[in-house]
């Protein structure tokens, strides 16, 4: 009792105590991870000062990997990357819009909702169908459905039901999702709506000025037969044309804009160590799949590889049609298989499998039926039954005709194999194929097609997975090499030159990026490294992940809004920019003058007379482009320093094109042109010169 009265008496003191680590704690997490309690630790991204709170974005990815099946097996950073980049773009639009005026009146929403959403959105229609087969059951609900004569109608009723449920004997409870789910298609409608409208305002301030028309007229109206001679600058050794490092830096300069980029980046070099089976691990599984072999071969079906828990056993049928869906092996196993017989032992990179052709039979299946759906009790249904079977009419019954795949819909799990029974035993009476206490699907076969050969294939298959001591000897490989190359340019180096023969990749990291090389899956953790944690030189830890080990080196850090000069793609590029201007300023003084026709030139240059067309697909060279449709036939020009090689050129025939333009057609044309050109590069245009800060890194 005396220690629970100390206790009680230190207990203010305790709570001040623990409350004061708590904060430090708090304090200390935020300024490690680079987060601000007071500022911008929860926002994800910044769009012109507005703030993407974490907070939405995490609701955002949630609803997106909810509603996308497959985003699950995609990786993860990269689906946020999505969501964000989404979130961005829609905080950008929305200030056009508020700038422009655009909005949506409450009319255009709900024609379009009404009228077009189902015919442009699979998922709502999909969903309305749904929603329709849930209400079967409730007479009210029904029988407003069932007085729709137009799909507008329909959509019309599904939303007053589910916004007044109280008039339709339903809950809130039961109709809030359905509630949310068409709050969330409006909003989608709305943003479709406003970018509908944004579009037709930007396609409509394009306009072509005299001048772009006449280019395109030269262009457009004819084409042009050209003779052409050329020196690739490739051709030419680059050891006769050194270029120095002014050079170098004055195309650098000249170009900078090139090498711009939107955010903080890095140079990193990263090596990916697949975790495979080794020699030991595939020598190991061939002996045990030698005794599923015999096994096999030992028993009836399949039972004797039961024993193995290592396996997958399965059944999977097909009719004769169909048996490539099983797989190219299966398919040439069973083509030529007796029952019974046991294939070889296939190979497929780390699977094996063994197949056993269990049946072959001549089956029915599919029938057509005439279906009557009945609503209604047992009561109902038996009756409906017996006026069916009598010839009699039935009120609110339409029978359709229609044909059941019974072999598609056993293997789906569509149908009960007593169903099957039920169809295939069937003679010329009405019976009910399944019914509950609120309906039944009363049905007829009017017709059993012709019998088709059935496959029942053992299909038995084994995934070698690499041992322990193989993961473990390539995690020790790995950081061996590891400790004897701990600096970056040690580690690209020597990588090549390791027992492995590892294969450094280098990559210009942003900060954004979701993936090393924008494809090593699971590596946005080493990102953050490189970003938040890495000095310049510094080699990580080894990430483990299931099927690969990665490890990654900061060589340097581009932080002031351009790749360097020293970045090694930036500097090859303006290295040999620099070296083709070399060599096209020494081939120009050689040729220039020096002969008077197409032919002269070609015999100087030592080069053939190419022939080719121009004003119908674009040529190597743009300059080409450019200049022959406003040159004069029989002339030569030239040498011209392209982009890829010094050429000289002549007109020899202008084609006049064979459907004539007109200037408006021309202005056209011309303005799809530059609205194409705009487009593509749109997400600039609609950024301009706002400022927009991606911190998703600190939340990875």
């Amino acid at each position: 009792m005396a220690t629970l009265e100390k206790i009680r008496k230190r207990s203010v003191l305790l709570l001040v105590i623990i409350g004061a680590a708590l904060v430090a704690f708090i304090i200390g997490d935020f300024l490690n991870s680079g987060r601000n309690i007071f500022g911008d630790g929860t926002t994800v991204a910044k769009v012109d000062g507005e703030k993407i709170d974490y907070l939405a974005f995490q609701q955002r990815y949630s609803e997106f990997t909810e509603q996308n099946k497959n985003a699950s097996q995609q990786d993860a950073a990269t689906v946020q990357n999505q969501v964000l980049g989404t979130m961005i773009q829609e905080t950008l639009f929305n200030e056009e819009y508020d700038a422009l005026g655009i909005d949506v009146t409450d009319t255009e929403l709900s024609n379009y909702m009404y009228k077009q959403m189902a015919m442009r959105d699979q998922d709502f229609a999909q969903t309305l169908g749904q929603l329709a087969q849930s209400l079967a059951g409730n007479e009210k609900a029904n029988a407003l459905l069932g007085n729709a004569a137009s799909q507008e109608m329909m959509v019309q009723s599904i939303r007053k039901i589910i916004f007044n449920p109280n008039q339709f004997g339903l809950t809130s409870e039961q109709v809030k999702a359905a509630q949310d789910w068409w709050l969330t298609k409006e909003n989608d409608a709305t943003e479709q709506l406003k970018q509908a409208k944004f579009g037709m305002l930007f396609q409509g301030a394009v306009q072509a000025n005299a001048l772009e028309i006449e280019a395109m007229k030269a262009q457009r109206m004819n084409s042009y037969d050209v003779q052409m001679v050329a020196i690739p600058y490739a051709s030419l050794k680059d050891d006769d044309y050194k270029v120095s490092d002014e050079e170098i830096k004055a195309v650098y300069n000249a170009e900078k804009n090139r090498f711009a980029l939107d955010e903080e980046a890095r140079l990193a070099y990263y090596i990916t160590v697949p975790v495979v089976p080794s020699a030991a691990d595939l020598q190991k599984a061939d002996k045990f799949l030698a005794r599923v072999d015999s096994a096999l071969h030992a028993s009836q079906g399949l039972e004797g590889v039961r024993q193995f828990n290592e396996l997958s056993i399965n059944e999977r049928k097909a009719r004769q049609s169909e048996l490539a869906s099983l797989g190219m092996d299966a398919k040439q196993f069973a083509d030529s298989a007796a029952v019974g017989q046991i294939s070889k032992i296939y190979t497929r990179g780390d699977n094996r499998t063994i197949y056993r052709l269990l049946s072959k039979n001549s089956e029915i299946d599919s029938v057509k039926v005439v279906v009557a759906p009945v609503e209604g009790d047992k009561k109902k249904q038996d009756a409906a039954l017996a006026d069916l079977n009598a010839g009699k009419a039935v009120k609110d019954v339409k029978a359709d005709t229609t044909e059941i795949d019974i072999f598609a819909a056993l293997q789906q799990g569509a149908m009960t194999d007593e169903q099957k029974a039920k169809l295939l035993a069937a003679g010329d009476e009405y019976f009910v194929l399944d019914s509950t206490d609120k309906g039944a699907a009363i049905c007829k076969v009017i017709e059993k097609k012709a019998p088709k050969t059935v496959y029942n294939i053992g299909e038995v298959s084994f995934v070698v997975d690499p041992s322990k001591d193989t993961r473990a000897n390539l995690l020790n490989d790995l950081q061996k090499f590891l400790d004897k190359n701990n600096t970056a340019q040690a580690f690209f180096d020597n990588a090549a030159k390791a027992e492995h023969s590892y294969t450094a990749m280098r990559d210009v990291v942003l900060s954004s990026q979701a993936m090393l090389g924008n494809s090593v899956k699971n590596s946005s953790k080493l990102i953050h490294w490189l970003f938040k944690d890495a000095k310049e030189g510094e080699v990580s830890a080894i990430q483990q992940d299931n099927d690969v080990l990665i490890v990654v080196a900061l060589a340097q850090v581009y932080d002031d809004g351009f790749r360097p000069l020293s970045d090694p793609e930036t500097k090859a590029y303006c290295e040999m920019k620099a070296r083709n201007l070399k060599k096209a300023d020494a081939l120009a003084k050689k040729y220039a003058g020096k002969a008077n026709d197409i032919n002269g030139y070609a015999r100087l240059m030592n080069s053939a007379v190419q022939t080719l067309t121009v004003g119908t697909y674009p040529n190597m060279e743009a300059a080409l482009d450019g200049q022959v449709p406003f040159a004069k036939v029989g002339k030569v020009y030239g040498p011209v320093k392209g982009t890829n090689s010094l050429f000289v050129y002549t007109v020899v025939k202008k084609n006049a094109a064979v459907n004539k333009i007109d200037d408006a057609q021309l202005a056209n044309m011309c303005k799809q042109q530059l609205g194409q050109a705009l487009t593509s590069d749109f997400w600039a245009l609609l950024k301009g010169g706002k400022e927009v800060t991606n911190n998703i890194i600190n939340f990875r």
